[in-house]
């Protein structure tokens, strides 16, 4: 059974990739993706690679910047999460 830290690092990296495959799907780079939430270009690559959380008022920016709704971006997460 994994650790409690391993789920977390797991669900953070998985949230990351359905950011980046969203965001690529759209056409949006890191730098456009970041400057649509206030966050930058280096903020998006930690999150997209799981090396940050993403707060809750920026997840529902990126959600609107992406045209996805949180639970969809959370549906596809978690497949990330099962690979």
């Amino acid at each position: 059974m994994p650790t409690r830290e391993r789920r977390r690092q797991d669900r953070l990296t998985g949230l990351g990739l359905a950011i980046q495959a969203r965001r690529k799907e759209v056409g949006l780079s890191q730098e456009q993706l970041g400057e649509a939430v206030g966050g930058g270009q280096v903020h998006v690559s930690r999150i997209e690679n799981g090396h940050h959380a993403v707060r809750v008022d920026r997840l529902w920016a990126m959600c609107d910047a992406l045209d996805v709704t949180p639970a969809e971006l959370f549906a596809a997460a978690a497949e990330f999460s099962k690979a």
